[in-house]
């Protein structure tokens, strides 16, 4: 097992180091105190961050070279991360978002050193740098934005904006009233043709849909297999849903939803039969998930993003604003060490 105590030398707005910072390279052995971290102390918690998450794709697609770092004999942070075959470590590359788990309370000087003593890590490792997938602020509890203004005053660099969609689902009486009339008409003449609505363990039949959906529409397969996805639920069977709609017990329309935290679900996947699309069995789907996030105290439901690499699929966009969503940050940094200080 690797571990550093990094002396920090900073003076970033005139004030001097106050924490005494070790770093540590994840191993098996550090399970328990990662997982306990995640699950009682942070303020930006996710499914995502999870041990178990995070091995299910097992070795062969990452080298994992996760860290954990201490102020002194407590645990502060952890990130979640792999490396590259060129010695860049990424924030995860096998997640939809990653970046710096923190301790509830941590202020905006403790976070500046915190990154930084990483950032010294990673050139005391001989590392080429770190590439980082920050969280949206939509999942954490206080919405900060101290890790990205750090990044930004540390030498990162924004690669990327992406944007997800997401609507409040903190009142059921309101859900309906922010759908605009294209959206409302929608789901009207959905409900006239008696679809169902489900929590489905059909996971072969909306993985088919899924496949041709993908295939038709962009050329390319889903980012899961069948056999990854089977095994994430049976991993997390109270945190991730198959979410359907049905014609006469026929599949049409599904989405796979992952609980992130105690108050927020992400849609991953959102896939319809397009023989049944005139049903607008999509816009039932994704109204009926909002209401359930309701009755069981989600107030975020998170869409997705509509966007690629920064590009904006405006037409995904307009769907999803039908909703009454509005976008959240999904920033890719990167910082590459200068090896001619």
């Amino acid at each position: 097992m690797k571990h550093y105590f990094i002396k920090l030398n900073l003076n970033i707005f005139a004030y001097k180091t106050s924490m005494s910072i070790t770093i540590k390279q994840y191993t098996n052995t550090l399970q328990d105190d990662w997982d306990n971290f995640i699950n009682s102390s942070i303020s930006n918690t996710s499914l995502f961050f999870l041990r178990k998450f995070l091995s299910y794709h097992g070795d062969h697609k990452f080298n994992d070279y996760s860290l954990l770092i201490y102020n002194k004999s407590e645990l502060v942070s952890v990130i979640p991360a792999a490396v590259n075959s060129k010695g860049l470590l990424l924030s995860h590359p096998g997640l939809s978002h990653g970046s710096f788990a923190t301790q509830k309370g941590l202020g905006l000087k403790e976070i500046l050193q915190i990154i930084s003593a990483v950032q010294i890590y990673i050139e005391n490792e001989a590392l080429l740098g770190i590439e980082i997938n920050t969280q949206p602020a939509i999942y954490s509890l206080h919405q900060s934005m101290y890790i990205d203004f750090t990044l930004d005053k540390l030498g990162f660099k924004r690669v990327c904006s992406d944007l997800t969609n997401y609507i409040y689902t903190d009142s059921p009486q309101l859900i309906y009233s922010r759908f605009n009339e294209s959206c409302k008409r929608a789901i009207r003449k959905a409900t006239k043709l008696e679809l169902s609505f489900n929590i489905s363990d059909q996971f072969i039949e909306f993985y088919k849909i899924l496949k041709s959906n993908l295939l038709q529409r962009h050329n390319v397969l889903p980012a899961h297999t069948l056999k990854e996805l089977c095994l994430l639920k049976s991993l997390f069977p109270e945190s991730i849903n198959l979410f359907s709609i049905s014609n006469k017990k026929q599949m049409i329309a599904g989405t796979i939803a992952f609980r992130i935290n105690d108050f927020s679900q992400l849609l991953f996947y959102i896939a319809h039969d397009p023989q049944f699309q005139d049903m607008r069995p999509v816009n039932l789907l994704l109204s009926k998930v909002a209401y359930w996030c309701a009755e069981n105290g989600y107030k975020i439901l998170d869409f997705g993003k509509f966007t690629l690499n920064g590009e904006p699929n405006l037409s995904l966009a307009r769907f999803k604003e039908g909703f009454g969503s509005t976008g959240a940050f999904r920033n890719k940094y990167s910082w590459i060490v200068n090896n001619e200080k």
